[in-house]
């Protein structure tokens, strides 16, 4: 979670408002309920990977409009890309999500 910590003050120090934040945020729990309904599974349902993948473009665009946004753009893209469509992994990449919001927030984002 150090790099979780580290993360969510960085993106507080470069100014980044949390609404910025939340917006890619929420999607991700979006598809968590949707995930967490499928019991004993270990890949995400098609329609559940379809929409991570393309958290990646709204990831560019909001990076493009707010250069704030850039380097959580970086990290959440690789965290795509690890996750592929194995629901493990996802879960773990909400609960990272989670804590640079919470370290964020506790930063004065």
């Amino acid at each position: 979670m150090k790099i979780a910590e580290a993360l969510g003050k960085e993106i507080a120090r470069d100014g980044l408002k949390r609404t910025q934040v939340y917006k890619i945020f929420g999607e991700l729990r979006k598809i968590e309920m949707r995930e967490r309904t499928r019991i004993n599974e270990k890949k995400l349902e098609q329609s559940s990977k379809r929409n991570l993948i393309l958290l990646k473009p709204r990831l560019s665009w909001q990076a493009e409009r707010i250069k704030e946004f850039k380097r959580l753009k970086e990290v959440f893209e690789t965290c795509i890309d690890e996750v592929g469509d194995d629901r493990e992994r996802f879960f773990n990449f909400v609960d990272f999500a989670e804590a640079i919001l919470a370290y964020h927030r506790a930063a004065g984002g």
